[in-house]
């Protein structure tokens, strides 16, 4: 038996049909475009907001850069003080009072005599680095160098903390130079800066050296709220296969009855295997396999 369709029937199932397929249509390229769109807003309010932070920290380290410049104009005009350079005792603490990013201050001459001037112990010390072959290095690039530059962080034993390093050669108007400035910024001094950075509820502000050093996060920082808000206690750290194998050789030490132990890449570098012995081996978390370890040939 075959069943009849009027007409009018497969006309108004084809127009509701294109009907369909048509707000379908426009209903996804809407969702497209606004997802999209969406992107787009948050890339821009993205750049917006990491510009804004970008500007902030330069302007937090901007006094850096005056203090150096304050500090080589002093330097030139009492040229002949360099010599003797307890006789910027004064002015330097003066200049750490002024710029409290700086934690401490040195004067570093051509011959190798550095003084450096601290704030939190308030001592001048003086002492002699000309054997210090990287002193020699930096001194020899400072002598065709006019402009300051940071240099990446690292610790110091003077402060005993992780710090930005700026310095700036200083020169006489004839071009010879009378000193180098260098300038300590302790990271942590950074870090608080940079965590009541954010403009926003929820972002979280950062900022990595290389691939594996945190030098800021509020994730490392432990809230303790109060009647007057939030108190922040900074702590920082590192990150990575490096650090979690010194972490491990440190303990074993305890294990082997040894005070030093070593990695096989550290055992393998020129002439080192000459006064080392190996004495096992371990494995470390998040490493497939296992690592040799080494010690001193003298080592019980």
């Amino acid at each position: 038996m075959r069943i009849r369709v009027p007409l009018r029937y497969l006309t108004v199932f084809s127009v509701t049909a294109l009907v369909t397929l048509a707000v379908g249509i426009v209903f996804f390229l809407g969702f497209i475009s606004a997802t999209k769109n969406t992107r787009l807003l948050m890339s821009d309010q993205a750049e917006v907001i990491i510009n804004s932070m970008e500007r902030d920290i330069a302007l937090w380290l901007r006094p850096v850069d005056q203090q150096a410049k304050w500090v080589s104009k002093h330097v030139v005009d009492n040229a002949e003080a360099v010599s003797e350079l307890q006789q910027f005792d004064s002015f330097m603490f003066g200049a750490l009072a002024a710029t409290t990013q700086v934690a401490g201050i040195a004067l570093i001459t051509p011959d190798g005599l550095i003084r450096r001037w601290i704030r939190a112990s308030g001592k001048a010390i003086t002492e002699d680095w000309s054997a210090r072959k990287e002193i020699n290095l930096w001194i020899k690039d400072s002598q065709q160098r006019f402009e300051s530059e940071w240099i990446e962080p690292f610790f110091t034993d003077t402060i005993d903390k992780t710090i930005l390093l700026h310095d700036l050669p200083i020169h006489a108007a004839d071009g010879k130079l009378l000193a180098v400035l260098a300038q300590i910024v302790p990271i942590e001094e950074l870090s608080s800066h940079v965590v009541n950075l954010s403009p926003r509820e929820g972002m979280t502000p950062f900022i990595l050296h290389g691939k594996d050093l945190v030098l800021a996060h509020p994730l490392l920082i432990k809230a303790a709220g109060n009647a007057g808000g939030t108190a922040f206690s900074l702590s920082y750290t590192v990150y990575g296969d490096s650090v979690n194998l010194a972490a491990r050789l440190e303990r074993l030490n305890k294990e082997f009855g040894t005070q030093l132990l070593v990695s096989e890449n550290t055992a393998m570098l020129d002439g080192n295997l000459d006064i080392l012995r190996a004495v096992g081996e371990t494995s470390i978390r998040g490493q497939a396999g296992m690592t040799k370890i080494y010690t001193h040939k003298h080592e019980s």
